[in-house]
């Protein structure tokens, strides 16, 4: 995927869907409203990324925060970055997830349930692919008479 087709996707994903499923969104987000505010943004992402080099990117360094997990005394490391980081490097992904998804077995075969990409109106996964397809999935496995074994991975 080109750079510019990116950089839009990425801007309109973060529109769409937030920054993470792990932190509340940031006020910050409520600018993305602003058509002409996006498209500026669009272009900034695209040409810090065509600039080449990691100071043209001009990323913050990644903070870090732990979050209650389970029980006592468990928790999970999450990353916490700016808004126009994560941007950056959502567009950075895009630009090489064509090549990405052509190297991962076909959904066909259904071993992988992990995102896969389809970008559709400011959406970049397919939404037959999440966690829950994979739980059915197993379940149905589990049941199946010729299954003597199953090892499940998330």
């Amino acid at each position: 995927m080109d750079i510019k087709k990116a950089s839009k996707l990425a801007v309109e994903n973060v529109f769409k869907e937030g920054l993470t499923d792990i932190f509340p969104a940031p006020q910050e987000l409520s600018v993305l409203k602003n058509e002409l505010f996006r498209n500026r943004l669009i272009v900034e992402v695209e040409k810090s990324i065509k600039g080449g080099t990691l100071e043209s990117l001009d990323i913050n360094p990644i903070c870090h925060v732990l979050l209650p997990k389970g029980g006592p005394f468990d928790f999970r490391r999450c990353a916490l970055m700016q808004p126009l980081d994560t941007i950056k490097y959502l567009a950075l992904t895009l630009s090489l997830a064509d090549e990405i998804e052509k190297c991962r077995p076909s959904n066909s075969k259904r071993m992988i349930f992990s995102y896969r990409l389809r970008p559709h109106n400011g959406y970049i996964f397919d939404p037959k692919y999440n966690i829950t397809s994979f739980k059915k999935h197993i379940s149905n496995k589990s049941k199946s008479k010729k299954t003597k074994i199953l090892v499940s991975c998330d």
